[in-house]
């Protein structure tokens, strides 16, 4: 699979946003670079560090998304090698690896490569730090939930729901003890940098380009059939009240899925599975609410 995405990010055409992006890396005006959510900014700074070595082939300025691709496929592969079944090996290898979006994503010089690495980075430490596997995966965990929304705006959302899990499994369970550790005013400066980086950003974007609301839809309806096209990459020629009814039936499944492995932790003792659960529950309540009380143009 890596060997197939490196070979994609070498031989496919570059893309609008790609060349935006490169654009604004070329001749760097920072107004521009601010003001736009085309312009993630990791990636932008990984193309930024090709350019200063004079590399400027398709594969050079990927060179950041093909690196993301080898840490993802790498995170998955640790995670298949602990499943004994085989049908599940094969079940979670097709859904993680075998979507094409995700394919997309890895070969072209975009952030969504890089916040998908640094999202699994950031579980897979986490849940080793839960574990006790190691001392310093804690603050790795969180320290990559932070490179994953500076990677991609929309990520925000994930860093929101991480920090909320992670802040209430090491610091508010025991009640105001945290506030003699240490550690706890490390990781607020850190959550904190990160946040008000990202907040500023937008602030940036509303005022100059709007990006914000051209990276979302106003519509509920719309909103729903994201897990859908995600799944059928729009190939298939069905009707839209088809897949509004597949829509909303595949947001129910993953709606059931996360709450079952929230209310039935201590059933199932999976801590992958309740983390996650967990992540993805607050994910989808902060879209709600943004929605809803503050009109928030729902993500694509």
């Amino acid at each position: 699979m890596f060997v197939y995405v490196a070979a994609r990010s070498a031989f496919i055409g570059i893309t609008h946003d790609e060349a935006y992006s490169f654009y604004n890396m070329k001749k760097f005006w920072y107004v521009e670079a601010l003001c736009t959510g085309n312009t993630h900014w990791l990636n932008s700074a990984a193309i930024k560090l090709s350019l200063l070595f004079n590399q400027e082939s398709a594969f050079a300025v990927r060179w950041f998304s093909v690196l993301s691709a080898l840490v993802f496929f790498g995170i998955t592969f640790s995670w298949i090698r602990f499943v004994k079944e085989i049908h599940f090996k094969l079940l979670i290898f097709s859904v993680v690896l075998l979507n094409p979006y995700i394919l997309d994503y890895f070969s072209i010089a975009r952030g969504y490569a890089s916040g998908l690495m640094f999202q699994a980075l950031c579980i897979f430490y986490f849940i080793l730090a839960v574990k006790k596997y190691g001392k310093y995966f804690r603050f790795s965990a969180l320290f990559f939930a932070g490179l994953s929304s500076l990677s991609n705006f929309s990520y925000i959302y994930f860093f929101t729901a991480f920090c909320l899990v992670y802040y209430s499994y090491y610091y508010f369970q025991h009640g105001f003890a945290f506030l003699q550790n240490k550690k706890f005013y490390r990781d607020v400066l850190y959550s904190a940098g990160i946040s008000a980086i990202v907040i500023r950003a937008f602030v940036f974007m509303t005022t100059c380009s709007n990006d914000v609301v051209g990276a979302g839809t106003p519509l509920l309806s719309e909103y729903f059939h994201v897990f859908t096209d995600g799944l059928i990459y729009r190939k298939f020629f069905i009707s839209i009240e088809t897949l509004n009814v597949l829509s909303v039936i595949v947001f129910a499944i993953i709606a059931a899925s996360f709450s079952y492995g929230i209310a039935a932790r201590r059933r199932h003792n999976n801590k992958l599975y309740f983390y996650t659960a967990c992540f993805l529950a607050v994910i989808i309540f902060l879209t709600f609410l943004n929605f809803f009380c503050f009109k928030v143009v729902l993500p694509y």
